[in-house]
C-alpha cells in the first residue's frame, strides 16, 4: 500500500509510514518531500476500520496534491480530518506545542501539590513490600529527573545545589535515583512539604526555559545517539512520560498506606 501511494505521488511525497500509533493504534502517516511537515491522515481507533487504497489516495491527495484528479469518478474533495491534540508533532507547523508543554509540565506540578496535601512522613516512607518504591523515593526521583534533564536543553542551572543540604541524602552530589537499589530508595525519608517545595523550584525553573522556546529549539538535536535522534521536544515529551508513571506510582501507595492504616 504504501509502494502504491509513493507511486501515484511521485515526488510530491517523502515518504509515507504505515505504523502502530500510541497504544496499538494504527496509522497512515506522510510526510511532504521537502520534509518540513507530517500529517496523520488515518487513524485506526478514531476513524474506524481501516480505508481502501482508493479513499486512501483521495486522502493523502487532500495532503500532497490538492489539485490532483485523481480520477474514480469523485468530484468532491474529501475534507482532511485534522489530528488530535495528543497526535500533533512538534514542528515549525505547529506553534502551540510550546503551550501543550507547559500545560503538560503544569499537570505534573499540580499532581505533587495533591499527592503531597496532607501526606504524613510515615506514609510517604511507607512500602508495600522491603523491594517497593516509596511515595518519597518517587517523587523526589521525578523532580530530579526533572531538574536535570530541563537544565541541560535549557543549558542552566538545576535547582538542586539549594536543596541539597536540606534533604541530607547520602548519595552523589547529583545523584537523581536512575538504578539505585532498594536501601537506597529507603535513604529518601524526609518531610513530605520539603518534595514539594523542590518540585515547586524545579517547576519554576521549567516555565522559564519554556516560555522563551522556539518551534527550532524544540527541533533541535540533542543525542544523536539514537534512531531518529532525540529532539530537545521529544526529551520533554520523555520527562513528562517518566514523570506521569511515576505519580501514578505514588498514587497508587499513597491508597495503600491509607487502607493499611499508615499514620
Amino acid at each position: 500500500m504504501a509502494a502504491e501511494l509513493l507511486n501515484t505521488f511521485g515526488t510530491e511525497l517523502g515518504e509515507v509510514a504505515l505504523r502502530p500509533g500510541t497504544g496499538g493504534v494504527f496509522v497512515v502517516e506522510v510526510t511532504s518531500a521537502d520534509r518540513k511537515e507530517s500529517h496523520r491522515v488515518w487513524d485506526r481507533k478514531r476513524d474506524s476500520g481501516f480505508p481502501d487504497i482508493v479513499t486512501l489516495k483521495r486522502l493523502v491527495r487532500d495532503v500532497a496534491a490538492p489539485d490532483r484528479d485523481l480520477g474514480h469518478g469523485e468530484a468532491t474533495r474529501i475534507p482532511i480530518r485534522q489530528p488530535h491534540r495528543r497526535g500533533i508533532l512538534m514542528t515549525r507547523h505547529h506553534p502551540a506545542a510550546r503551550d501543550l508543554l507547559i500545560d503538560a509540565f503544569g499537570r505534573v506540578q499540580e499532581l505533587v501539590v495533591d499527592i503531597t496535601d496532607g501526606l504524613s512522613r510515615g506514609e510517604a516512607t511507607y512500602r508495600p513490600d522491603p523491594e517497593a518504591n516509596t511515595i518519597a523515593w518517587l517523587l523526589w526521583h521525578l523532580s530530579r529527573v526533572q531538574d536535570d534533564h530541563v537544565a541541560g536543553l535549557a543549558e542552566a542551572e538545576q535547582a538542586w545545589p539549594q536543596w541539597r543540604d536540606r534533604f541530607a541524602l547520602p548519595f552523589d552530589d547529583w545523584a537523581t535515583g536512575y538504578a539505585q537499589s532498594a536501601a537506597e530508595v529507603g535513604q529518601v525519608d524526609v518531610e513530605p512539604h520539603l518534595l514539594r517545595e523542590y518540585h515547586d523550584a524545579v517547576h519554576t525553573k521549567t516555565l522559564e526555559y519554556l516560555n522563551r522556546v522556539t518551534d527550532e529549539e524544540l527541533e533541535r538535536v540533542v543525542d544523536d545517539n539514537w534512531d531518529p535522534p532525540v529532539t530537545a521536544g521529544v526529551r520533554l515529551v520523555s520527562v513528562i512520560n517518566d514523570a506521569d508513571q511515576h505519580l501514578g506510582q505514588a498514587a497508587y501507595v499513597a491508597g495503600m498506606a491509607s487502607r493499611a492504616g499508615v499514620s
